[in-house]
């Protein structure tokens, strides 16, 4: 009987080029990478002084400077508060601030203080602290009034819900008061600018109490009516067209 001669399949060559493809991408046959150049990053006070520099401001001028900036962090929001604040005045030098201000880089103003921008904009310090602590005033003013005003319509409502109750009464009384029904009792006088001046017929130097007079001019001061508040944001114009009519 004669042998059958088996043929055995003759491998492929796949194994050997996957084979030859990882070594070769084991041994670098890869695309290369291209290292990229990275920039070092600037240190803060290389930053402050090429700040400075185009500013025009030196390190002795802010040595001889009031620091206001550290004193204006202190805000309840910090420089951002102020700021925003600031953003509301019209009074000169917050202008000639936020003019100077609004075109310094990003960058530079992160890392110079602000008396550095009022010497690059020929401001004192001193006054442009008063005045930001002014616009401060008069935009927390604006806020007070805006967050009772708006609020007022539901603390009314909740305090005829409970003036209703058999337990109600200071709620009812505080509503017929409100509405002119009962006369208004005298409040609290509160002294908020003492003047250390001694009284008619003494000598001990015990300061006198406010006159009423000068104490609804300090409220004023603080909390302006909203008929003062409507008259500083109309402009002058605006009331001139108005009158000519």
């Amino acid at each position: 009987m004669p042998r059958l001669h088996i043929v055995k399949p003759k491998k492929s060559g796949s194994g050997k080029s996957r084979a030859t493809v990882k070594s070769q991408t084991k041994s670098g046959s890869a695309p290369e990478k291209h290292g990229s150049t990275k920039l070092k990053p600037t240190k803060p006070q290389d930053r402050r002084k090429d700040a400075l520099k185009r500013l025009g401001v030196t390190e002795d001028q802010l040595a001889e400077t009031p620091d206001i900036t550290s004193l204006l962090k202190q805000s309840q929001g910090g420089l951002k508060q102020v700021l925003q604040a600031m953003r509301f005045s019209a009074d000169l030098i917050v202008r000639a601030f936020l003019e100077k201000y609004d075109l310094i880089p990003e960058r530079d103003r992160e890392c110079v203080p602000w008396e550095a921008i009022a010497l690059a904009a020929n401001i004192d310090t001193t006054r442009l602290l008063g005045s930001a602590i002014l616009s401060l005033q008069a935009y927390s003013a604006n806020a007070v009034k805006i967050i009772a005003l708006s609020s007022h319509p539901r603390i009314t409502a909740s305090r005829v819900k409970y003036a209703m109750e058999p337990g109600g009464d200071k709620d009812r009384t505080a509503l017929d008061t409100a509405l002119g029904f009962l006369p208004t009792t005298k409040g609290s006088t509160f002294i908020i600018n003492p003047i250390a001046k001694p009284g008619i017929g003494e000598g001990d130097g015990t300061p006198a109490p406010p006159s009423p007079e000068l104490l609804e001019n300090d409220l004023e001061h603080l909390f302006p009516s909203l008929m003062r508040t409507q008259d500083a944001l109309v402009p002058e114009a605006a009331r001139m067209l108005e009158a000519g009519r």
